[in-house]
């Protein structure tokens, strides 16, 4: 984020307006690595109508292409890697790590199908762990600093956030798990609050991580302010 925004806690940035002024592509020496996994739900009620009359699953890759090309035009842009998990009632590599720069947006689409099936998290922490821990043992010979940060999105109830997974992503150093509620008013105040509860439970030892969101736009930005969380506080800049 920019030196005015540094001192603003994650959950600040969810929710602010836009703040920064990124400009055209800036070329600076890389002097990190940041690898962000999106953990995308893709199960059955993702393909409902949400805002601007668009499925919630279409709202979703709106915010995801939309991030994406915020880190495409950033100073920083060569100090990202990117990945993409969908999850159902299985777990898919939707994208697996990826140069920010060698993103193709055109070719990244969202689901077509509805999986339906259930929303089971735990086989998509599996492969996000596994894609982090791909990241973190990558050779690093000139040893700057590396991050990475789990993102989940989920728009109802999920199991119980407490996986033998999700403990080992809290365990290992330099990562951070981000969690938000996509849901417009179709929850019920009782069925609302039951994953919300299970969504912080997800990020239990950073309760700021977690943010509802409700449109594409919040959702890009709870993306950014997630990126900035796992690295110090430095993000699309």
């Amino acid at each position: 984020m920019s030196a005015n925004n540094s001192s603003l806690t994650p959950n600040e940035i969810f929710l602010a307006p836009e703040i920064q002024d990124l400009g055209g592509i800036r070329n600076v020496s890389k002097t990190f690595e940041q690898f962000a996994v999106l953990i995308l739900d893709t199960s059955a009620s993702m393909y409902c109508l949400g805002n601007n009359r668009l499925k919630k699953i279409e709202n979703t890759w709106i915010a995801v292409r939309e991030f994406i090309q915020k880190m495409m035009i950033s100073r920083n842009a060569a100090a990202f890697k990117i990945a993409c998990v969908n999850y159902s009632s299985y777990a898919t590599v939707a994208l697996g790590i990826t140069e920010i720069q060698a993103v193709d947006i055109d070719q990244l689409l969202e689901p077509t199908e509805e999986n339906g099936g259930g929303t089971l998290l735990e086989p998509a922490l599996i492969e996000a762990k596994s894609l982090i821990d791909e990241f973190l043992s990558q050779p690093n010979p000139s040893g700057i600093y590396r991050s990475a940060v789990a993102m989940v999105l989920s728009d109802g109830l999920i199991p119980d956030g407490n996986s033998p997974t999700l403990e080992l992503l809290r365990a290992t150093p330099h990562v951070s798990i981000t969690s938000t509620l996509f849901s417009e008013a179709e929850l019920s105040d009782d069925d609302r609050e039951q994953c919300e509860s299970i969504l912080r439970d997800i990020v239990a030892t950073s309760p700021n991580h977690y943010t509802p969101t409700a449109s594409a736009e919040e959702l890009r930005r709870f993306f950014e302010a997630s990126l900035s969380v796992s690295n110090q506080g430095i993000g699309i800049e």
